[in-house]
């Protein structure tokens, strides 16, 4: 009888609600910049998104890339 941790089950639903969150929209009502899916290519791809920010594009970054980072972390203890 195999047994199944928490971390099995949790690191992936963990990672699916990160995942699911759209920080650009987040990003730009917060800092006071709009509705980023009302310009540009009309997305909240992150290369609109940083157009949209202005100064607040490091910030942006640093949460996308944490976001792919802590998916890659997930993903190796999964696998271990």
């Amino acid at each position: 009888m195999s047994t199944i941790s928490l971390s099995t089950i949790g690191i992936p639903i963990v990672a699916y609600v990160l995942g699911s969150i759209p920080f650009g929209l987040l990003f730009t009502r917060l800092f006071g910049s709009g509705d980023v899916r009302k310009s540009g290519s009309g997305n909240i791809g992150a290369t609109n998104v940083r157009a949209w920010l202005g100064r607040a594009r490091t910030a942006y970054a640093a949460v996308r890339y944490c976001e792919g980072r802590r998916a890659r972390l997930d993903r190796r203890a999964n696998h271990r």
